[in-house]
């Protein structure tokens, strides 16, 4: 039962945490008139991958309730789509980490920040993975 709970729950947590970065994306052009173009800004990464998430917890709980092997099979397409999930983002992750740090010579605030998040929900991500895979 922990399992397709922290899969929802990771869901939900980079899906918000993707409109934060949204929010964060615009308030520093309009504040600073400065952009920094994230890569996750760009490939929309936390609204698709939080879909993925979402699903695999979703299709976990019903095969947990309603036992059948076409739910199962799907299910685990699901897991698998949604781990590959996880791979990309943490190699856009550190492609971000990489270019931002190779262009930016003094960072404002709304991007110290931003980082900051980058790397709590990656640190999130990473912890709640480990766990629900160990709860098996």
């Amino acid at each position: 039962a922990p399992r397709w709970a922290i899969q929802i729950m990771t869901g939900l947590f980079v899906h918000f945490v993707g409109q934060l970065w949204t929010y964060l994306f615009t308030t520093q052009v309009i504040a600073f008139g400065k952009a920094y173009l994230p890569l996750v800004v760009i490939t929309r990464y936390a609204y698709w991958s939080s879909v993925c998430f979402l699903f695999s917890g979703v299709f976990a709980v019903l095969t947990e309730r309603m036992r059948s092997t076409f739910l199962m099979s799907y299910t685990i397409a699901v897991n698998i789509v949604s781990a590959c999930a996880a791979v990309i983002g943490l190699l856009i992750l550190s492609f971000e980490f990489i270019i931002y740090s190779l262009t930016t010579q003094a960072p404002i605030w709304p991007e110290v920040n931003t980082r900051f998040l980058r790397e709590f929900r990656h640190r999130f991500k990473v912890t709640f993975k480990f766990f629900g895979e160990r709860s098996k």
